[in-house]
């Protein structure tokens, strides 16, 4: 068992090394990684480390941000078929989006509209940009037709590709974006307090709620057509937690909350079954999403993403912060977890694709494609 664990790290050791002094970027089969609960598909080191999620969109390929450019890969065969430089500046900082037969990113200084082939098309460019800003745009496709973008203090609404309509500013930070085909949601605030609110497609406030004090917060949409929130505290102690909240998007009133004592909860992912998942605490949680109720929780060791949520085949994946990829039943059961490398980390929330696969970013900028067998 010593022997082949030896062998084992020979392996990978190796394969790290070819990647450093070769700059390696095309696709390695390392089918015995993680033997013999799945298969890597193909595994590939990244040019440049990403500095946001990637994007899938319908012509399967992906969408990777990495600094203010967009490399573009195929998903079946893991070949880099091509790299853009975004014509703005700073970094992406957030995923892009699939809008129409565009993809949208945004940069410090604007967004800007890529067509699925690579071709730059239109930008839209923030003047002034916010002084010491070095966050990237938010952009939400939303009501009306129109792209949403959330930066420094304001948040834009933009006819795609032509005009500006108009912006929303409290000169308060934006954390957060997120829109659904009737309202935009936003979160904005300081180090005081964050306020969730609710725009209409002319900018206009239609409600407003208090979050407290919150270092950041990420929102979903889900069942029965809720927003949820997940939101980090300013700091933790016996008097301030981390949040979940269940919020009617109508009237801006929390339905149910649930308190964990952690600052560090994910973004929210649904089940197929009514549920909502996320990760705090180096715990998985599981949820009722109509009633917040806990069903179950499950300690996962150095849990570092959040989670992604295959609903065909019942499974849920997530990554660790010692190079772990873990499988978890619906039911809260862990099917397998296996360790690829210990020095290296997965704190981005996999990705599903169509036939079950796994798509897995690393911190030392690995992707992969891994089948679970």
């Amino acid at each position: 068992m010593a022997f082949r664990q030896i062998i084992k790290k020979n392996v990978l050791l190796i394969i790290s090394i070819i990647f450093v002094l070769t700059g390696l970027t095309a696709p390695v089969h390392a089918g015995e990684l993680f033997s013999p609960y799945a298969k890597t598909d193909w595994m590939i080191k990244c040019p440049s480390k990403l500095t946001a999620g990637p994007l899938i969109a319908p012509n399967n390929l992906l969408y990777c941000p990495a600094g203010n450019a967009i490399l573009c890969y195929n998903i079946e065969t893991g070949k880099r078929e091509w790299e853009r430089k975004l014509d703005l500046s700073g970094q992406i900082t957030h995923s892009p989006v699939f809008n129409g037969p565009n993809i949208y990113a945004g940069a410090a200084n604007g967004i800007q509209q890529i067509k699925l082939n690579g071709s730059l098309n239109w930008t839209f460019k923030i003047s002034p940009l916010n002084k010491g800003s070095n966050s990237g745009a938010i952009v939400c496709p939303g009501p009306s037709n129109l792209l949403y973008v959330g930066t420094g203090d304001s948040v834009y609404g933009l006819e795609a590709g032509k005009n500006f309509i108009w912006r929303y500013s409290s000169e308060k930070n934006i954390f957060d974006c997120l829109s659904d085909d009737q309202r935009l949601y936003v979160c904005e605030g300081d180090k005081q307090s964050g306020t969730l609110l609710a725009l209409n497609s002319k900018g206009e406030r239609i409600w407003s709620m208090t979050l407290g004090a919150i270092k950041n917060m990420r929102m979903s949409t889900g069942p029965n057509e809720n927003l949820y929130v997940a939101a980090n505290p300013a700091k933790l102690d016996e008097y301030h937690r981390g949040k979940v909240y269940c919020i009617d998007p109508v009237k801006g009133k929390a339905i149910w909350d649930y308190s964990v004592k952690a600052d560090n909860l994910s973004q929210i992912s649904f089940s197929s079954e009514n549920k909502i998942v996320f990760s705090a605490a180096q715990k998985l949680y599981c949820l009722d999403a109509a009633t917040g109720a806990q069903e179950w929780s499950l300690p996962l060791i150095n849990l570092a993403s959040g989670i992604a949520v295959d609903s065909t085949n019942k499974r849920f994946y997530a990554g660790g912060s010692d190079g772990r990829i873990f499988s978890i039943s619906f039911s809260g059961k862990s099917l397998w977890q296996k360790q690829f490398d210990e020095k290296d980390a997965v704190s981005r929330t996999p990705i599903i694709l169509q036939d079950g696969s796994i798509i897995v970013y690393t911190n030392k900028g690995v992707l992969m494609k891994i089948s679970d067998l």
